[in-house]
């Protein structure tokens, strides 16, 4: 072949640009695809979703797009959606120019060779494919396949959860994208025919690792997406039972089945009898096809759960479900297999002779060279690629062995330390994290890269497949290992943001540096949990607690304080509180008071949204007077910024005021951008509360200015959800549901839970507002049922207030009196005068312009008492 140019290399801007020149959609759409979402650019361009947001940030900057609030095909809200810019089409024009006429060649089934245009390899094919897809096929040398095209291309590309042909769902935005895929006819006609067959059934599909597993099931889901309800899930190692529910669960609410989701917001504790016959009862007449990949990562509360699970397929007549795992499950027993027949097996061996060929005809095997290769491997897709090169092959019947033998073995000194040092990464990471010793060089890693021993995931990050990785790391010996583990923790170290800080504290509990790990979690823990790392840090600070030793015991106290502060977030209010009374007991007996006044204003906290206002108030009292005493000015802040808020919600507002004047005074001496917002946002919220909104708004806006300097996640969905409250009572009621919605955005990525009921109510207020009663009552449903699950009581009542309007307006009168009822008797109980008077005003205000006299004039009377 001749030689050609090179291959244009595409940034992550001009990914984006190009995915949204290429996907077809427009602002005078009634819906969008969602791939023009956050989550579907994410999945589009290949990078992980929270560097999204800055990226869309700087793009709108530079005005090369702009975003719009619209409905996405196949969700349940509206989201924002991103369009480019005059100029942003234009820059976007030119980078599709540029891949357009760059030169490739193509390799025809038959083996032959032609030599094309990019824009003109897709009608060639006879396939539809994006240039953005395609030039993630084209290899370094611009060599393209004509198999690895036909195997990419499915129609359309929308790479997230969508609403497919005749309404199915399609729930698959973990499910991988082979580049090739050759041979397993057999196999996959076996699944489609398992699929065909009446009743609902299980299949295992096991194999080694590498041999194709996941890339026959990544297969099989999508060629029956259209045509039944497709649903994927990987399994990782710190997956929880709930976080597997919640995946079905969604997956479930997309086809209007929401009693898992319902049930799974309304409750912390996971009770079988409860949710086994809500997905009992949510899959009943539905034809679905799920697949779970991955098994031997999973949890054995999980492995319980697949064991009641498999009692409940067969009932159900068209529900298919598959797992993928290395070895056979221990969730069924041979009788499912052979006797009840509800369980089929399909072990996976190597790939038959003419599929390797096909695999393999990109190399120019010969056929000697073939069958040798052949004979050796079994047909095993990825040593098949591993060993092209050997020489001197020999038939051996431990391939694993034959490999580190006769490949690994012979690999230079260089080679094989890096190997060793890739081996304890357990995400993609940029090539200088590999170069760990002087000798280590890009010759080294270009040489793995070719010959497949290191994977090329995106621009300059690097990742050992988990086959190879096993193989060097099980090798390494345990001085390796606390030495790399270490040099790791060291190049996370200096990355410096807090998602590395995460990764640095893995690695230095795997290299026996637990006191450093439980060090680091003291510093950086309030920082990693505003940025929203959240299910991460939990799973890190879980590690360590497994792996402490006596001389770690110091840092019980801390780690409580962080784990009750991560379950808080997370909406587990009554694990938070234990682990917070148990830091707090802590730091008592252990004379530490900095933990001690934390763990007590977290409480207070607690107490207060639960409305335990009195209990609450001796909480950051004392948080505050342990803050004073120690002169440590970050934590007297904190605790009058919950002074503030405690007394707002009790209708104080010159103690709120005062309390918060304080805190801001302090933060701008301390100048810390969080603490100045979250001053800010209570000021504001008092102001909103004083119906002096000109005031609010600007106090909205100070703090997210202030936010913007460190980009504080929490925060910044707690100060949208207040702007939007006071742009909605300004009737500027697409500006509020746009704040609302980017709350709810927000919420999800971290896990915010409190804080996404408050965005989902608030919405759902406006949309009353607006007249769009359907909307409103499923995000107020789904508000109230974290409100009622949390236990704070005082958004119960102002939940139940919209609620009643909602019964109003459908002329649900008996139910909206009980409503209006139940919201003013909450706020007497909780003894907020100055609330009651305002929502009882309200409701009077309501029935009045409804003609309704006779029940304003009873609500009129209602005084607090």
């Amino acid at each position: 072949m001749a030689q050609s140019q090179e291959l244009p290399k595409l940034t992550v801007d001009r990914k984006i640009l190009l995915h949204l020149f290429e996907t077809k959609h427009s602002e005078e759409d009634f819906e969008v695809p969602q791939g023009v979402v956050q989550d579907g650019i994410a999945e589009a361009v290949s990078i992980r979703r929270d560097n999204i947001p800055r990226t869309m940030k700087k793009l709108k900057e530079e005005d090369l797009v702009k975003d719009v609030l619209k409905r996405i095909k196949g969700l349940p809200r509206k989201r924002k959606a991103y369009f480019l810019t005059e100029k942003g089409s234009e820059f976007a024009q030119q980078v599709r120019d540029e891949l357009a006429y760059h030169r490739v060649f193509l390799q025809l089934q038959d083996g032959s060779i032609k030599e094309l245009y990019m824009k003109d390899v897709g009608p060639f094919v006879g396939e539809p494919i994006k240039l953005l897809d395609l030039h993630a096929l084209v290899s370094r040398e611009n060599l393209v396949t004509e198999s690895s095209i036909r195997a990419f291309a499915s129609g359309e590309y929308e790479p997230i959860n969508r609403i497919g042909a005749e309404g199915y769902v399609s729930f698959l935005q973990d499910v991988p994208l082979p580049k090739r895929f050759y041979g397993r006819e057999r196999e996959l006609a076996t699944i489609h025919e398992w699929i065909e067959e009446e009743g609902g059934s299980l299949l295992s599909i096991t194999g080694i690792a590498g041999i194709g597993k996941t890339t026959l099931a990544a297969k099989a889901v999508t060629e029956m997406e259209g045509q039944m309800h497709v649903f994927w899930y990987r399994f990782h190692k710190w997956d929880s039972l709930r976080n597997v529910l919640f995946s079905i669960a969604r997956f479930l609410d997309q086809m209007g089945r929401s009693g898992l989701k319902t049930f799974l917001e309304s409750t912390t504790r996971l009770d079988r009898s409860d949710y086994y016959s809500i997905i009992d009862s949510s899959m009943e007449d539905l034809p679905i096809f799920m697949v779970f990949d991955d098994f031997q990562r999973a949890a054995d509360e999980i492995v319980d759960f697949f064991s009641n699970l498999k009692e409940i397929i067969p009932e159900h007549r068209n529900l298919k479900v598959v797992v993928v795992g290395r070895q056979v499950f221990p969730f069924y027993d041979r009788s499912d297999v052979l006797v009840k027949g509800t369980v089929r097996e399909m072990n996976l061996a190597g790939l038959d002779r003419e599929s390797c060929r096909g695999l393999l005809r990109i190399r120019d095997v010969d056929e000697e060279l073939f069958n040798k290769v052949y004979e050796i491997t079994k047909g095993h897709p990825l040593f098949l690629q591993l060993i092209l090169s050997a020489e001197d092959l020999e038939d051996q019947k431990d391939i694993k062995r034959y490999i580190y033998e006769e490949i690994f073995k012979k690999l230079d000194g260089k080679a094989s330390l890096l190997l060793q040092i890739a081996s304890v990464f357990r995400y993609p990471v940029p090539s200088e994290a590999f170069f760990m010793e002087e000798e280590l060089d890009f010759t080294a890693l270009d040489k793995l890269v070719e010959s497949n021993l290191i994977q090329e995931t995106s621009y300059d990050e690097y990742e050992a497949h988990d086959l190879i990785k096993e193989f060097f790391y099980n090798r390494l010996t345990p001085q390796q290992r606390m030495e790399y583990h270490r040099r790791a923790a060291q190049h996370y170290m200096e990355t410096g943001n807090e998602r590395a800080t995460v990764e640095a504290m893995y690695h230095m509990a795997m290299g026996g540096q637990t006191l450093k790990a439980l060090k680091l979690a003291a510093t950086y823990g309030e920082s990693i949990i505003t940025k929203g790392l959240i299910e991460q840090f939990a799973s890190v600070l879980s590690l360590l607690e497994r792996v402490s030793d006596e001389e770690a015991r110091e840092y019980g106290a801390v780690t409580s304080l962080l784990q009750g502060e991560l379950h808080m977030i997370m909406g587990r209010w009554d694990r938070a509180v234990s682990d917070l009374t148990r830091a707090a007991a802590m730091g008592e007996g252990e004379n530490k008071p900095l933990i001690t006044g934390r763990a007590n204003l977290k409480l207070g906290q607690i107490e207060s949204r639960r409305g335990k206002k009195e209990a609450a108030e001796k909480r950051l009292q004392k948080a505050l007077k342990i803050a004073r005493k120690l002169s440590d000015r970050e934590e007297m802040t904190k605790a009058l910024q919950a002074l503030g808020e405690l007394h707002s919600t009790k209708g104080e507002f010159r103690e709120a005021k005062k309390a918060l004047r304080e805190a801001l005074s302090i933060a701008e001496e301390l100048d810390n951008p969080t603490l100045k917002a979250i001053s800010l946002t209570g000021l504001g919220i008092i102001y909103t509360n004083q119906d002096r909104t000109e005031l609010a708004i600007r106090q909205f806006e100070k703090a997210i200015a202030e936010l913007e300097k460190n980009e504080n996640t929490l925060e910044l969905a707690r100060v949208k959800i207040n702007l939007g409250t006071v742009q909605a009572s300004k009737d500027e009621y697409r500006e509020a549901i746009s704040n609302f919605e980017d709350a709810v955005e927000l919420c999800t990525q971290t896990g915010d839970i409190r804080q996404q009921a408050y965005a989902l109510s608030g919405a759902a207020h406006v949309y009353i507002l607006m007249g769009e009663e359907g909307t409103a009552r499923e995000y107020l449903e789904e508000a109230l049922s974290i409100f009622t699950r949390l236990g704070e009581r005082y958004k119960i009542a102002t939940s139940h207030m919209d609620l009643g309007r909602l019964y109003l307006a459908s002329g649900e009168f008996n139910r909206m009196k009980e409503a209006f009822d139940t919201s003013l008797k909450i706020l007497e109980d909780l003894k907020l005068p100055f609330y009651f008077d305002r929502i009882r005003d309200e409701i009077v205000t309501i029935l009045k312009r409804k003609g309704m006299r006779k029940e304003a004039g009873r609500y009129r009377k209602w005084s607090f008492s």
